[in-house]
């Protein structure tokens, strides 16, 4: 590797491997990175950035622990070996360089059709506004890579105020929130979605889709709970005045 002239880009493949993974060891990074350059990246190289990580790795909220890069949010909240034990021994997605490196940009997710048809329905029949729908689509794709929490996902509309006319509009979006969910890349998956890693296996205990079974009582849709959750589109709380997502998003804990 030719020292100074490809660090940027080495910085860039662990701040996106992060973001798409969670965790990820030196060794993934230096594995996918050399297979995707011509000049390849050293362990010493990577272990020099374990040792004296640059200040850039911490504005993306990219930690260091033992020989992994960690996303700060696992840190904070001491999730990092349920982590690694919900990864166990499963493949990792990789991505074409291109479609990797948008991951740098940890608001980046792929607008996938699942999304749009939630979107789209959104539109129809609560929020006209183009913006403000996406906004509640953006903040239930976050909870899909968070937690996968349907509470969660209707306190989003409770705090808009939205009610749903009846239980058959309530199941709609419950089916198009799921189907969203298993079309979303997360940690525990090392980048897969839960319906890619169930279509390359086949296998009953790789079937991770949340909320096949999901029941939910009428009264539940008026009840938030009872943690305050901040939309990735809301100010963030720190006060610099920019949206959640483009600040402290994955700082604070959701």
């Amino acid at each position: 590797m030719n020292g100074s002239d490809q660090m940027p880009q080495l910085i860039d493949y662990i701040i996106a491997l992060t973001n798409l993974y969670g965790i990820v060891h030196k060794n993934r990074v230096q594995t996918i990175y050399n297979q995707q350059h011509t000049e390849p990246v050293t362990e010493e190289e990577l272990q020099l950035i374990l040792d004296n990580p640059p200040s850039t790795l911490e504005k993306a909220f990219v930690v260091v622990y033992q020989d992994y890069f960690v996303h700060e949010f696992i840190i904070e909240e001491r999730l990092f070996d349920e982590l690694m034990l919900k990864k166990g021994r499963k493949p990792y997605y990789i991505p074409e360089k291109e479609e990797l490196l948008r991951h740098v940009d940890e608001s980046y997710f792929e607008k996938t059709p699942q999304y749009r048809r939630l979107l789209k329905y959104i539109k129809k029949h609560f929020i006209s506004n183009d913006e403000e729908a996406e906004w509640l689509c953006d903040d239930i794709q976050l909870i899909g890579q968070v937690d996968r929490n349907m509470q969660d996902v209707m306190y989003q509309f409770d705090r808009r105020q939205i009610e749903f006319k009846d239980m058959n509009q309530l199941n709609d979006i419950i089916q198009l929130v799921k189907e969203l969910f298993n079309a979303t890349r997360i940690w525990e998956n090392n980048g897969y979605t839960p319906n890619e890693l169930f279509e390359k296996f086949k296998k009953p205990g790789l079937d991770e889709r949340s909320f096949s079974t999901l029941e939910l009582h009428p009264s539940f849709v008026q009840t938030p709970p009872i943690a305050h959750k901040i939309g990735r589109n809301d100010p963030c709380p720190c006060g610099s005045g920019k949206k959640y997502k483009k600040c402290c998003l994955g700082k604070i804990g959701m």
